[in-house]
Parts: structure tokens; C-alpha cells; sequence
């Protein structure tokens, strides 16, 4: 939303967590019908990624450069990942 349809941060964020929500709950009903959920583990990754957004926020609050630096990641998180799934990497390595 922020690469191609030109939301800022804060918008683009706030659709992204309802959407996420959303399904999110759905899946745990499902998972946790089929008794797939280890709620140890999922406790300690809500807590890791809760500490995580908290401090990002509090750091694009105070940063007037955080969409940008938002935009940079988040191109080279597309571009890591693209050579990832592509196996670009080793193709790169067999050239040499």
C-alpha cells in the first residue's frame, strides 16, 4: 500500500492491522479446533511482536525521516525476498 498505492505510514498500517485481524481470528478458531496451537510459543511471539511494534511506533512518532526509512526497508525486504524465493543468490554464486 505504501510502494504502490501511495498511503502514507500511518494509513497504510491501520488498514493492515484490520485485515489482519480479521483473518487472524478466523485462523485461531480453525487451529485451535484441530488442536494445532501451541499457546506457549504463540504467547511468546505476541509478546515479542507487541514490544517490537510498540517500539517502532514510538520511534516513527518521533522521527520526521520514519516513512522513508519505512519505504527503504521495506524495498529491500521485497528485493531479499524475491531473491530468496527465486534462488537468485545461488545463481549468482555459480556464475563466479
Amino acid at each position: 500500500m505504501v510502494l504502490t498505492a501511495r498511503y502514507s505510514l500511518v494509513d497504510s498500517n491501520a488498514i493492515k492491522v484490520t485485515i489482519v485481524g480479521i483473518y487472524t481470528i478466523i485462523v485461531i478458531l480453525i487451529f485451535q479446533y484441530k488442536g494445532l496451537i501451541d499457546w506457549k510459543i504463540g504467547a511468546l511471539i505476541a509478546i515479542g511482536q507487541t514490544i517490537g511494534g510498540y517500539l517502532t511506533a514510538v520511534y516513527a512518532s518521533k522521527n520526521a525521516n520514519a516513512a522513508r526509512w519505512a519505504h527503504r526497508i521495506l524495498i529491500l525486504a521485497v528485493v531479499l525476498s524475491v531473491i530468496k524465493m527465486y534462488n537468485l543468490h545461488e545463481w549468482v554464486i555459480s556464475l563466479f
